[in-house]
């Protein structure tokens, strides 16, 4: 029987307790995975665009060069000699020179020289003819004196080469089209430069806009498995090499090019996979001490009360009761001492156990209130280790900062905004955990004057950006103290929700209702969907993204609990986009 109410209580307690603070910590540590998580896919992001933005910048300045060189070489007398006089001279003079060409540059595969109307009258390099469907374009690009252009990329073998074609002219006339064609490679120390710049683990793309040939500047490949010549935000995917990878797409300017940059997935969310399993085994170290400690206590508490009960069953049962021995000095001890007398005296005793039954009742509470202390104590310490991460990373960014990649500081500041945003977490937790104690003096409360102070503060917070609107409002009955924190909650989630917008607006009002005054705030900002209205007021419940509006997921909470407190009600209107309106009821005080 005893074993049977010690694995209720003794078993049931510490393992509520385990629970609770699993579920607790559990929440705090995906909430933050979430947020490291987004803000490690950001700085990617960035990278990533950055990074694109200059290669193609420098592949486009040395399409430019190469242009400007091919102009000047079809400017060449030689040149306009041979498309003039097709003597063999000047044939043969033409042909070294192309032959010296491709000797010097090992990028140039081939030159061609077309006639005015794009017949192909000499070539050298032995690379087949340019297909009609490609030389159109060329030839139609060339019109009206335009500047010369470079082709799309073809495959050749194990090389992607592409034609630069420019106008060969002669006292204002068009004799011909001057073709060179180029393999689009780079040596080893271009490609370790390029790697450098993007990273060793990123890989770089270079594409037709029509997605027909790629390469990887070391010869050709597959192109990527998404569409990403209409894509400008980050893209996701699994690349031709089987790897999730981040990328971004870039057109090259002055060529009929995309530029592509890939980054492996699982570099960028190493950061924030680690925090997770750090955050993890930390979480499970809080649940099995809190659980042991849970447990211990009970232990001390169950033991004894469960022989106690047996003796009280017994004489229940028309039994004789044993006598409880005990040489414990506390309320327990103190129990067992008086049941031993209350043995003695039966019937005398059974008047003194209910007065004994109400004492041991209060005593009981009082040992409620102290475990209730005791988690109070418990989350108070979580502060410490998030002291301890935010402070060893400010001394590395403070005096390490030289020995400090920009991706490793962004990377320590990702780290002391997590722990700072855990840290005020348990401040909100603790403050909702309070309201149910703080006492309660009802009392008229000038609401106007409350509204204006909440809101001049909110105004100088938000450094005058913000058009805070209070109307006249009537008095309220309740604590001061707690209606200016609804107030002060409602308004900086107002403005919180408002900040994208031009001019963020917040107006305080109210209407007068049945016995009861109805206080609004109203804001012009991100609304929400009012199917999901009744998750609003839970804790941790959040309608809008971590990466779309900074918050901890309790302050509605907070509003919640003190219009409760006060016995109003409390509830919202919204549309998407177009601005929320909370109303709080509170007695009149008329």
């Amino acid at each position: 029987m005893q074993s049977s109410r010690s694995a209720s209580i003794a078993t049931r307690l510490p393992l509520a307790i385990g629970g609770l603070l699993f579920v607790f910590l559990g929440a705090m540590t995906v909430t933050l995975y979430v947020v490291v998580r987004g803000a490690a896919i950001d700085v990617a992001a960035e990278r990533l665009e950055r990074v694109a933005a200059q290669i193609a910048a420098l592949l486009g300045s040395s399409a430019q060069s190469r242009l400007s060189t091919l102009q000047r070489a079809a400017a060449q007398p030689t040149v306009i000699d041979y498309l003039r006089t097709n003597s063999d001279t000047a044939r043969t003079r033409l042909t070294n020179a192309f032959a010296d060409a491709v000797e010097r540059d090992r990028e140039i595969v081939g030159f061609e020289l077309w006639d005015a109307s794009g017949t192909r009258v000499l070539e050298a390099g032995g690379l087949p003819v340019l297909e009609p469907a490609r030389t159109a374009p060329l030839r139609a690009g060339l019109a009206d004196g335009a500047t010369p252009m470079l082709g799309v990329l073809e495959r050749h073998g194990d090389e992607a080469v592409y034609p630069i074609i420019a106008p060969v002219r002669s006292n204002g006339e068009v004799l011909g089209y001057l073709v060179e064609r180029r393999q689009i490679a780079g040596s080893e120390e271009s490609v370790a430069q390029i790697r450098e710049l993007i990273g060793s683990d990123a890989r770089l793309l270079i594409g037709n806009t029509v997605g027909d040939v790629w390469t990887d500047m070391r010869g050709p490949v597959d192109a990527p498995p998404v569409p990403v010549g209409s894509q400008t935000d980050l893209l996701d995917y699994t690349a031709t090499t089987g790897e999730a990878v981040f990328a971004r797409a870039t057109p090259v300017t002055l060529t009929p090019w995309l530029l592509v940059v890939e980054f492996p997935r699982t570099v960028v969310l190493t950061t924030a996979r680690r925090f997770l399993a750090s955050s993890a085994v930390l979480s499970l170290l809080f649940v099995v001490a809190g659980a042991g400690t849970g447990w211990a206590l009970t232990r001390r508490i169950v033991v004894p009360l469960g022989r106690l009960t047996d003796a009280a069953e017994s004489i229940a049962a028309g039994k004789q009761a044993e006598r409880i021995a005990s040489d414990r000095n506390d309320e327990v001890g103190r129990l067992a001492a008086s049941f031993d007398t209350m043995v003695e005296r039966v019937e005398e005793g059974r008047l003194q156990l209910e007065a004994l039954v109400a004492e041991r009742t209060a005593e009981l509470e009082a040992t409620n209130r102290e475990l209730e202390a005791f988690s109070y104590s418990v989350s108070h310490d979580l502060r410490a280790p998030l002291r301890t991460v935010d402070g060893f990373a400010a001394v590395l960014t403070e005096d390490h900062a030289a020995q400090l990649t920009p991706e490793a500081q962004r990377s320590i500041a990702m780290i002391r905004a997590g722990a700072q945003q855990m840290g005020h977490l348990i401040d909100d937790l603790l403050t909702l955990s309070r309201l149910g104690r703080y006492p309660i003096t009802l009392a008229h409360v000038d609401m106007h004057e409350l509204a204006r102070s909440v809101a001049d503060e909110a105004r100088s917070s938000a450094n005058g950006s913000a058009e805070i609107i209070v109307h006249p409002l009537p008095p309220a009955l309740g604590e001061r103290l707690l209606l200016r924190q609804i107030l002060f909650n409602l308004v900086h989630n107002g403005l919180k929700f408002s900040r994208h917008r031009d001019v963020p607006r917040v107006e305080i009002g109210f209407t007068n209702g049945e016995g009861e005054v109805i206080y609004h705030v109203k804001d012009n900002g991100a609304g929400f969907d009012m199917r999901y209205a009744s998750k609003l007021f839970g804790v941790f419940q959040r309608l809008h993204g971590s990466d779309e509006f900074e918050g901890t997921g309790v302050g509605l909470a907070i509003v919640h609990r003190l219009v409760q407190r006060h016995g109003g009600r409390i509830w919202a209107e919204a549309e998407v986009d177009r601005g929320a309106t909370f109303y709080f009821a509170l007695r009149s005080s008329e």
